[in-house]
């Protein structure tokens, strides 16, 4: 009786029976009784349950047992208490791969994939054998951890050799993880490999009597192959599993149906998508299912919605996890009506009460900016859990509304709720997007309070809010406190220090990674080339070029396209021209970076002839394309091609105009001496707080000496944001130059009372490998010092051009 209940989920019933045969004298418990008590506890994640049963399973000296010690372990594992399943493994007498599996869940679940891989080694070294759910839970760990690629090919020799490639689902976690590590040829030999042991060797599947005979094996072989060609992106390769498959001459079950449509939807080919959905013989619901799906990740919601409503038409009813799907297509302000249409719709089905829709529509509601909406839902669940709370939560705190969201927290609290990893991502990343560095520092203090486990999304979510508070010092504790940090995370302090206009730190953090032993992959050369061009260090920048050109990491698109970025921005066009036109696969961003580098030297002709060729080779030029084009008119101060450019741009290509393509042609307006032109444009923009331009425009004030309209621009300036300093200091010397020194010192006086400030401007060379900075107001001692006497020199041949300089 005890364990019907237990395998119904009834724990109440089955601690109730429990506690009766406790009472009973003469009545021995035994190892399956607490094995089924712990089993129930484990998956209603009781902890208190839990813990009192394994009280007793050590008064009965079964706490050494095999099988009961795994069942604490997945207890201790899923209620989020790693410390005491850790504690209970390492007390086992003998631990075989099932206790090793059951730990390495745990800390799977729980984001914690370096323990993961500690368990891995450990298992290697002590001798336990590997069976397929080890290889699954490591190659999730690397997804997660960013680990080195020799992790993956030793799970892949280990799968081979113990002949554990025959498993469909470790081949795709497999070719999952090469594609992570941009090995997109290991991946396609496994889908090779797969098809030719299947269709191609002697004794398997080697004639169509045979694949008919093994239907399910093939069948699941398909999905399997598929999914792979999914994660690949590979159209080739699907269209060539899905020829085999038609010559097998087999229906076509859900499962497959389902495959077939995500493959061609993650390849682009929605149209390829339909009619796979339109030539099946029967729609259940996961096959519609995945038609909607393929539509929401391309963004056509529209689609996805008549294809939701048609299927509701033909009487069928949307799973929860459809329904999840959905909403998230709707989650932008612009789609809160269709959202809100959508909830109704939902709603009135069976599954419109069920907790993982209750928690999409408040975080619909949340992205929409509707956080009544979110509110009213939470209130209307007749559960209040985890993870209720944490949608309410992490909604208020990515509006803004922090002191509501940390009020929200304390709430959860109160109601007997513990708050975990995941509640405190979802306000550090409100944070974050706000720079609340003071909310920011008291969720840390709970983080530590609650003696949450710094799994790796709470680490980078930490490091993350520091740096975009602008507490870097903060952030780089986390290099000292921990003491095995991933590529991920010296990534992220690294990148944060570039964004606060911290380069040259960021190159001494790289040092500080290679001394700890950390291998270089895509993503850090991309940072630390970032760095170099930030800093003008083209030697280390062209050593980083080597390094890619030696075939040491994957030559992708985005590398590549980031050396002609920081080539150019080291001022050697030609290297940066010599990588452009050695790339196989020139994308809009390849071209987009060229006429950047063009415009960042200035050099009008070559941009102007690499945006013509880039149209002659089809490659349509898009926002960023024309955002390059403006600058370099800005920077010439050409101001018939920026507007020929700028009216081209909406009349030919269909561009419609960003906030910074405005700002271009303010700038340019400005320079060129057209200031109530620009200002009469600044007026007719729909963007309320346009900070950038208004600063722009007070600059040229300054540089023509008009006076009146500074004071407009000032005000615009201010009432924005009143502490940063900038404008105050344009202002200033706008009232100095027209000899206003009375209101230059009022607005002085303006300036500290509202306590503004700003970071003192910095620039930095390097010679001879050596770094030298040069802040505002600074006094060069250093053995440059003829640096002064140079600037001197630009300064006069700038002004005999005609030019003003502005030092």
């Amino acid at each position: 009786m005890l364990n019907g209940y237990a395998c119904c989920g009834s724990l109440s019933h089955s601690y109730a029976l429990f506690c009766q045969m406790q009472q009973q004298e003469g009545l021995e418990i035994g190892k399956r009784t607490y094995a089924s008590m712990l089993h129930a506890c484990s998956c209603a994640e009781a902890l208190d349950y839990g813990k009192i049963i394994h009280m007793y399973v050590i008064e009965s000296q079964l706490n050494t047992e095999d099988n009961l010690a795994r069942n604490l372990i997945q207890l201790y594992a899923k209620c989020g208490r790693l410390d005491m399943a850790n504690r209970v493994f390492n007390n086992l007498l003998s631990c075989d791969t099932a206790a090793y599996t059951a730990l390495m869940f745990g800390y799977g679940d729980q984001g914690e994939s370096s323990k993961v891989l500690e368990l891995f080694s450990r298992m290697l070294h002590e001798g336990i054998n590997v069976d397929e759910v080890v290889v699954s839970s490591v190659l999730k760990a690397t997804s997660i951890e960013g680990s080195d690629l020799d992790v993956v090919r030793l799970v892949h020799t280990l799968m081979e050799v113990d002949g554990l490639n025959y498993d469909f689902h470790s081949n795709t976690l497999l070719v999952e993880s090469y594609v992570r590590f941009d090995m997109h040829e290991d991946g396609n030999c496994i889908l090779f490999n797969s098809l030719w042991k299947c269709f191609y060797t002697p004794g398997q599947l080697t004639d169509l009597e045979y694949a008919k005979a093994s239907s399910r094996t093939l069948d699941k072989l398909f999905v399997s192959l598929l999914h792979c060609c999914s994660i690949l992106q590979d159209l080739d390769l699907a269209q060539i599993v899905h020829s085999l498959f038609m010559e097998c001459d087999k229906k076509w079950d859900a499962e497959t149906v389902c495959s077939l449509i995500d493959v061609y939807a993650s390849c682009g080919m929605l149209d390829d998508s339909c009619s796979v959905f339109k030539a099946s013989v029967s729609h259940p619901v996961i096959v519609w299912s995945s038609m909607i799906t393929g539509y929401v990740n391309h963004g056509r919601t529209s689609d996805a919605l008549q294809v939701f409503y048609r299927m509701q038409e033909e009487g069928l009813q949307p799973d929860p996890c459809l329904c999840s799907n959905i909403l998230k297509a709707f989650s932008c302000p612009a789609h809160t009506f269709n959202g809100r249409v959508l909830h109704t719709r939902i709603c009135a089905c069976k599954c419109g009460s069920e907790k993982i829709i209750k928690i999409a529509l408040i975080d619909m509601y949340a992205r929409c900016g509707s956080l009544s909406d979110a509110q009213y839902v939470f209130n209307t669940c007749f559960f209040s859990d985890k993870m209720t709370w944490n949608a309410l939560i992490a909604g208020y705190a990515c509006n803004g509304y922090l002191q509501e969201a940390f009020e929200f927290l304390q709430a959860m609290e109160k109601t007997g709720c513990k708050p975990d990893a995941s509640t405190f991502v979802g306000m550090l990343k409100g944070c974050a997007s706000f720079s609340v560095l003071k909310i920011g520092k008291l969720v840390h203090h709970l983080v530590l309070e609650f003696d949450c486990d710094f799994n790796f999304f709470l680490c980078n979510s930490l490091i993350n809010m520091y740096i975009k508070c602008g507490s870097l010092d903060n952030a780089e504790t986390f290099l000292k406190l921990t003491p095995h940090l991933s590529k991920a995370v010296w990534n992220l302090i690294m990148s944060g220090h570039i964004e606060s206009c911290c380069s040259e730190k960021a190159l001494l953090l790289f040092q500080r990674m290679l001394c700890a032993g950390i291998m270089l992959d895509n993503s850090i050369l991309v940072t630390v080339l970032r760095a170099c061009s930030s800093t003008g260090t083209l030697s280390l920048g062209m050593l980083l070029h080597s390094y890619v050109l030696l075939g040491k990491v994957k030559r992708t698109s985005y590398l590549m396209n980031t050396i002609i970025t920081m080539y150019s921005q080291c001022g050697d066009l030609e290297d940066a021209q010599s990588v452009f036109h050695k790339s196989n696969a020139k994308d809009a961003a390849t071209w987009n970076a060229m006429i950047a580098g063009c415009a960042h030297n200035n050099d009008f002709d070559l941009a102007s002839r690499y945006f013509t060729r880039m149209q002659d080779e089809d490659m349509r030029p898009d926002t960023i394309t024309f955002l390059c084009i403006l600058s370099l008119c800005c920077h010439m101060g050409n101001l018939e091609d920026g507007l020929y450019e700028f009216n081209t741009m909406t009349q030919s290509h269909g561009i419609f105009p960003t906030f910074e393509h405005y700002n271009c042609i303010i700038d340019l307006l400005g320079r060129t001496g057209f200031l109530l032109k620009a200002a009469d444009l600044l007026y007719s923009l729909p963007y309320i707080h346009n900070h950038v331009g208004w600063m722009s425009l007070l600059s040229h004030c300054k540089l023509h000496e008009s006076k009146d309209l500074g004071n407009r621009c000032i005000n615009h300036i201010v009432k924005d944001q009143n502490r940063n300093a900038s404008g105050y200091l344009l202002m200033d010397q706008v009232l100095i130059h027209s000899q206003h020194e009375t209101e230059a010192d009022n607005l002085k006086e303006l300036r500290t009372g509202v306590n503004a400030w700003k970071l003192p401007g910095v620039a930095s060379i390097e010679i001879n490998d050596r770094f030298f900075s040069f802040h505002v107001q600074h006094v060069d001692n250093s053995p440059c010092s003829e640096t002064d006497d140079k600037l001197v020199r630009l300064k006069l041949g700038m002004m005999s051009c005609g030019y003003l300089p502005c030092f």
